[in-house]
């Protein structure tokens, strides 16, 4: 048994940790695997007291859930992957002896985290989340999906399929994309680049929202912020009406929001931005929260009693 299979065995995705390798005899091979805070479960398959001796470790029966998710490890410098399919064919035959890394086991996420989050205004322009590559060479064409986080939408992809183009698809609403690589062997050693922009009904205040990036059934969260923005403005004076069916409209500012929807004072609103409006306090206070550039729908019933819907973009000055 050559002394890379058996550092494959060692394969566990999560935090870094210091890891021994003990192969043994047929049929068994153990993993001890210790933090210094003792975080985090260690894999463990089925062993002989001898080791449990030599390497001081806790052991449970193998199961083909213990590989699940555990992939990429570099042992003494050196980087392995596909550990889990490695270790199925590499148990040790009878008479093999004892092996142990010289050295840590620094280990990896299968596929990098995100290097970093954009800050994204609302409305604004597009910009770039990148993954860096993972180096791993891929038996056969891979799929990446990305969801984009709440509130955003994807606008295109920087992909760098080199020699040969991948097969990229954004959804209409740009709520997902899905790149297929091409057929055969590939190798992700260039970075992965989608660009994201702000919904401009985003809500008014600054958070932070989640989505993801999955290939092949790994998964990363694809993050993005959006700013703070200013108190959206629609442009009328209100009051109450006698018989609390709306917002009377008493006034309207010239070339404001209200006034390019075409509503005239003596109009009375009874929806905003999908919510039932009673009173002039309703009104106002669907507004509240709703920021500067967002386009919100406006149902209001005219003089003569016919009842309109129209949009309209809220503005930050009047």
């Amino acid at each position: 048994m050559s002394e890379r299979a058996a550092r494959a065995l060692a394969a566990v995705a999560g935090p870094a940790r210091a890891h021994r390798v003990v192969y043994l005899a047929s049929p068994t091979v153990t993993l001890c695997s210790e933090t210094a805070d003792r975080r985090g479960p260690p894999l463990r398959i089925s062993t002989t007291p001898a080791v449990l001796a030599a390497a001081g470790m806790m052991v449970m029966a193998p199961s083909a859930p213990a590989w699940a998710g555990y992939e990429t490890l570099t042992v003494n410098g050196t980087q392995y992957h596909n550990a889990a399919a490695q270790a199925a064919s590499a148990l040790p035959a009878a008479g093999s002896t004892a092996l142990r890394t010289n050295g840590p086991v620094a280990l990896s996420a299968r596929v990098a985290a995100q290097q970093e989050v954009p800050e994204l205004d609302a409305p604004g322009t597009a910009k770039p989340a990148t993954f860096p590559p993972d180096n791993r060479t891929r038996p056969a064409s891979s799929t990446f999906v990305f969801t984009a986080p709440r509130y955003t939408h994807i606008t295109r992809l920087e992909m760098n399929c080199r020699p040969r183009p991948c097969a990229e698809a954004i959804a209409t609403d740009g709520s997902t994309a899905t790149v297929r690589t091409p057929p055969g062997r590939w190798r992700w050693s260039m970075p992965v680049r989608v660009w994201l922009q702000a919904d401009p009904n985003a809500p008014l205040t600054r958070a932070r929202y989640s989505g993801s990036l999955s290939i092949d059934g790994e998964q990363q969260p694809l993050d993005a912020i959006i700013t703070e923005g200013k108190q959206g403005l629609f442009g009328i004076s209100r009051a109450d009406t006698p018989d609390n069916s709306g917002a009377l409209v008493s006034d309207v500012v010239p070339g404001g929001p209200a006034d390019k929807a075409g509503i005239r004072p003596g109009d009375v609103i009874i929806a905003f931005n999908g919510k039932t409006v009673t009173n002039a306090r309703e009104q106002r206070a669907a507004r509240t929260g709703v920021r500067a550039g967002a386009t919100v729908p406006v149902t209001y019933r005219r003089p003569d009693g016919s009842v309109r819907t129209t949009e309209t973009t809220l503005v930050d000055v009047l």
